[in-house]
């Protein structure tokens, strides 16, 4: 079921990708159009199942409308929920089946109400969400989460059964919230496709649904209307599945949303919400809807069937050729689970490297070659008796690889677990120009939040590169060698760092558990200021940073708070005057367990009326 309003072209490309991508035959396919729009292809809106709204009822009333169509038939068991748009989103192509499976076979303790393409979790007491991503192995690949977004969703019949439907009051802006909330509330679970999220984890960020959309049509800053639905509807959010401390939050937000606004425009918008919010005026706001529904965007020149050109090579033909060209480089401390991990997930690449090497830092007992050994993977073990820190076995590994034969490296912390086709989305990316190599993929954290730094995190790097900028700095450490080699020095040198959609790795984080080591505030505080003073030679946001520091050592270290104090203090000495190296004293490390993702892991109940909702 696609929902569009005066979006001809995208909603065709939505119909089409759900007939020739997902199988569906035409008779399937409902067009919710809400006022103005339809399919630019008459022949298309023939053989589907076309409504037509007389007036624009936003997306809430076009959701109404059209899962009560879509029920309409007794035999039908689930309706994929599509908003026009969809197909900027990136979505794997023909996931339908496979999820129909992968639900029947999953273990609910619930019904299962919904299954998502974008999960997001409430946040504390403010009712703010943040999008999540589960790790991969889940059963089904399947995991709870609190609510979602319209698109791409498959709704089960047994919730309309229920009697729960979209509120068609709230017109636009967290009524695909309020829908799943009440959803949740009526004794549904809300799971999301780990495999699909995992894809699409770019898509879900501001800057990245920007760069997506800003081509094919307005972006949020471009539509000022939006604002006034977004303060105005959280009232009536906060009100049926909230807390009072929402309203003060809501309010608090608007306030840096009235700062941050694009235009005049955009703040009267807000002003006038939170106006109507307050006083429970809902509805359509005949001010406030939208202007332009897409862009127009020129059609691309068509290459001849069957042929490639040379501006287009066989991306299978060069992902395998770079793959064996790839040298895989893991840097372990005391890990023996998390490299195993690594390493396992490196050999099941869809396009593995040619070799792995491991750079062994101090570990006790020392790692053996023969217990990493498998099938068609060569791995070699390069170990150092001293742990040096990852800046130390960084620096090894890159003097490894730039003494070698291999053009191109992946580089992996040994508790990074990549997805199976991690190097190939990577490698097909640098395909083009491999010798200038230097891509990242967004790293998972165990909570389902994505990073899209820059640490040793599975990039890929050209030995060119190397060979120009030189190895990580050794005598760093730890803290801030990562940052000062792939955010500061390689970029200085001209080479952009990219972020590669698609291309995804689990961080498993297995020493961040338990207190802050004491030497960690020296290593802290002095590479920190290093950096500032003598590489950057500039403020940037050290003052930021420092004050964090410091609040950390005050607020947290209870027992320990001297100790810390001392120890950045004598790093911050040691920083100014660029005395580096292994200064102060380091307790061996251990990974401390395999982290489990709580979002993903842990089922939640149905929410009361005292959690929370996004805003």
């Amino acid at each position: 079921m696609v929902v569009t309003h005066r979006r001809p072209r995208l909603a065709t490309a939505a119909v089409r990708h759900l007939i020739e991508d997902e199988g569906l035959d035409p008779r399937q396919v409902v067009v919710v159009v809400n006022g103005q729009g339809g399919l630019d292809d008459p022949d298309l809106e023939a053989a589907v199942r076309m409504v037509r709204l007389v007036d624009n009822l936003g997306p809430a009333g076009g959701f109404h409308r059209g899962i009560l169509e879509a029920f309409a038939d007794p035999a039908t068991r689930w309706a994929y929920l599509c908003e026009d748009d969809i197909t900027l989103a990136g979505l794997p192509n023909g996931r339908l089946g496979d999820l129909l499976e992968r639900i029947a076979a999953y273990p609910a303790t619930a019904p299962v109400g919904a299954v998502c393409a974008f999960g997001r979790m409430v946040v504390g007491r403010s009712g703010h969400t943040r999008n999540v991503v589960p790790r991969r192995g889940l059963p089904g690949e399947l995991a709870p989460v609190d609510l979602t977004m319209w698109g791409a969703t498959l709704l089960s019949r047994r919730v309309v059964e229920a009697g729960v439907l979209p509120d068609p009051e709230l017109f636009f802006g967290f009524e695909d919230f309020d829908f799943f909330s009440s959803m949740r509330a009526a004794g549904f679970s809300l799971l999301v496709d780990v495999v699909a999220a995992r894809k699409v984890a770019g898509y879900q960020t501001l800057a990245g649904r920007d760069k997506a959309l800003v081509a094919e049509r307005p972006t949020d800053s471009e539509e000022p209307w939006r604002a006034y639905y977004f303060a105005r509807n959280f009232f009536a959010l906060a009100r049926r599945h909230g807390r009072r401390s929402w309203i003060a939050w809501h309010l608090l937000y608007s306030l840096r949303r009235l700062q941050l606004a694009h235009g005049a425009a955009e703040r009267m918008a807000i002003v006038r919400g939170l106006w109507d919010g307050a006083r429970g005026r809902m509805g359509r706001h005949p001010r406030y809807v939208r202007s332009v529904g897409e862009k127009l965007v020129p059609e691309p020149p068509q290459a001849p069937t069957g042929v490639v050109t040379a501006d287009e090579p066989d991306d299978r033909a060069s992902v395998a050729s770079l793959a064996g060209g790839t040298l895989a480089m893991i840097v372990t401390h005391n890990a023996p689970g998390a490299l195993a991990r690594c390493v396992d997930a490196v050999a099941g690449q869809s396009t593995p490297p040619a070799a792995v090497l491991v750079v062994d830092n101090g570990s006790e007992p020392p790692v053996r070659a023969e217990a990493l050994d498998r099938p068609g993977q060569p791995l070699t073990v390069v170990r150092s008796e001293q742990n040096t820190g990852p800046a130390g076995g960084w620096a090894r590994a890159f003097t490894h690889f730039a003494a070698g034969q291999f053009p191109l490296a992946w580089v992996l912390d040994d508790d990074i677990v990549p997805d199976p086709d991690c190097l190939e989305v990577l490698l097909g990316d640098c395909a083009a120009e491999p010798e200038r190599a230097f891509c990242f993929p967004r790293s998972v954290q165990p909570d389902g939040s994505v990073g899209e730094w820059g640490a040793w995190c599975g990039f890929v790097i050209a030995r060119g590169i190397v060979d120009e900028v030189g190895v990580p700095k050794a005598e760093l450490f730890w803290w801030a060698e990562d940052n000062e080699y792939t955010h500061w020095r390689i970029p200085t040198a001209g080479h952009r760092r990219r972020i590669v959609e698609g291309a995804m790795v689990q961080h498993d984080a297995i020493r961040q558990v338990g207190p802050v080591p004491t030497w960690k505030y020296y290593y802290e505080a002095r590479n920190m200021l290093y950096l500032h003073l003598h590489l950057m030679r500039r403020v940037g946001w050290y003052p930021r940073n420092l004050s964090k520091l410091l609040g950390r050592a005050l607020l947290r270290e209870r027992g320990r708070r001297v100790r810390s104090l001392v120890a950045i203090g004598r790093g911050l000495a040691d920083g100014a005057t660029g005395r580096l190296g292994l200064r102060f004293p380091v307790e061996p490390m251990h990974e401390r367990r395999f982290p489990v993702d709580e979002v993903a892991a842990t089922p939640r109940a149905a929410p009361s009326v005292s959690e929370s909702v996004p805003a």
